[in-house]
């Protein structure tokens, strides 16, 4: 069967509506089917498959390879392109899950409504959430809500919109946006996928 074929694009495209959006819906979900098709398992248990990709990945430690399999599937991690072609991976493919994936990202970032909450940078590596008050009817407002309180504290703050957005606010009432629409970015040993902004205004310890 060919592999395109076995991914249900029509339940995708579905289930990526603005509720539940997921990043990289489309583009995971071919991913996952080239992955079935080699026989991978993400388990802590080696398998033939598994050790056959480790080796023309050029892996030694087992451990090491399968924490950067999990986040090369998981679009965290450059995957190596001897990864991606070992799996049978074709960049036709790849970029026909990526335009579905924009498409998807178009119509959930036209869908945004007014954000329940925003983040404060307390300090460096330090962020605490705050929720709106009740009466903000636009993302405009809300904006200038945020910075009104930055003015007063001195602190940055952000309003984010998981895989899709992140409104930045400055002290100064600066104020710009950063966009999670999906890409890949193409050299010679890899294949960078475009960051969802998981990580943006998180505490980290240790």
């Amino acid at each position: 069967m060919d592999l395109f074929s076995m991914i249900n694009w029509e339940r995708l495209a579905v289930a990526n509506e603005v509720e539940g959006y997921e990043y990289c819906r489309f583009t995971k979900a071919y991913l996952d089917a080239l992955a079935r098709k080699a026989g991978i398992d993400f388990s802590h248990r080696p398998c033939p498959a598994s050790l056959v990709l480790m080796e023309k990945a050029g892996y030694k430690n087992w451990s090491k390879f399968l924490t950067h399999l999990a986040e090369w599937h998981a679009l965290t991690r450059p995957m190596p392109r001897t990864h991606f072609e070992a799996l049978g991976g074709e960049l036709r493919i790849l970029e026909t899950a990526l335009e579905a994936d924009r498409e998807a990202f178009e119509r959930a970032l036209a869908a945004c409504t007014v954000p329940r909450h925003w983040t404060r940078r307390i300090m460096p590596a330090v962020y605490f959430r705050e929720h709106f008050p009740p009466g903000l009817a636009t993302q405009e407002e809300c904006v200038d809500y945020v910075l009104q309180c930055c003015a007063i504290t001195q602190c940055r703050a952000c309003i984010d919109f998981p895989g899709l957005k992140t409104i930045w606010c400055k002290p100064d009432g600066g104020c710009f946006e950063t966009l999670r629409r999906p890409g890949v970015k193409l050299s010679k040993h890899t294949l960078e996928f475009d960051a969802d902004g998981a990580g943006i205004a998180t505490t980290r310890i240790g």
